[in-house]
C-alpha cells in the first residue's frame, strides 16, 4: 500500500469512528428521551394537552434513535470505505474544466462588447463602408 492510499484508509476509519460515536450518541440520546416523555406522558391526564406533547415527543424520539441506530450499522469497516471511497480523494488534485462548458467556443458575436482594462488605448468598433478601396474586393458579401 502506497502512502497515499495509506493516508485514505486513515481517514476513512477516522470518519468511520467518528460517525459511529456520532450515531451512537444519537440513538442513546433519544432513546433516553423517549423515555422521559413516557414517564412525564403519565403524570397527566390522557386528554390533556401536555398527555399528548409528551406521548408525540416520545414516538418522535424513539423513531429518531431508531433511525441512528439503523445509521449505526453502516458503519462497518467493509460499507463503510466502499459507500465514502468517492469522498476519499487527495482534495490535491486538480480537476480539468473546460470554459467552453460555460462560454461557447463559437466566434465571437458582431458588436460584441470589449472590457477595457486600464491603459489600454480605445477599440473602436468596425462600421460599414469604412473600408479602403482597395481592400473592398476582400470585404464585400456576394449575394
Amino acid at each position: 500500500m502506497n502512502p497515499q492510499e495509506m493516508a485514505k484508509a486513515r481517514r476513512a476509519l477516522d470518519i468511520q469512528q467518528t460517525a459511529k460515536k456520532f450515531l451512537t450518541s444519537q440513538a442513546e440520546h433519544h432513546t433516553a428521551m423517549a423515555k422521559a416523555h413516557n414517564t412525564s406522558a403519565a403524570d397527566f391526564d390522557e386528554d390533556s394537552s401536555e398527555h399528548i406533547f409528551h406521548k408525540a415527543a416520545a414516538q418522535s424520539h424513539l423513531a429518531a434513535g431508531e433511525a441512528a441506530a439503523e445509521c449505526c450499522q453502516c458503519c462497518k469497516a467493509d460499507t463503510f470505505t466502499d459507500l465514502f471511497k468517492s469522498d476519499l480523494s487527495d482534495g490535491d488534485e486538480l480537476i480539468p474544466t473546460k470554459v467552453s462548458a460555460i462560454i461557447p467556443d463559437a466566434q465571437p458575436t458582431p458588436g460584441g462588447r470589449l472590457v477595457y482594462r486600464t491603459g489600454m488605448h480605445e477599440v473602436k468598433q468596425p462600421t460599414h463602408g469604412n473600408t479602403p478601396f482597395n481592400f473592398e474586393k476582400l470585404t464585400a458579401i456576394e449575394e
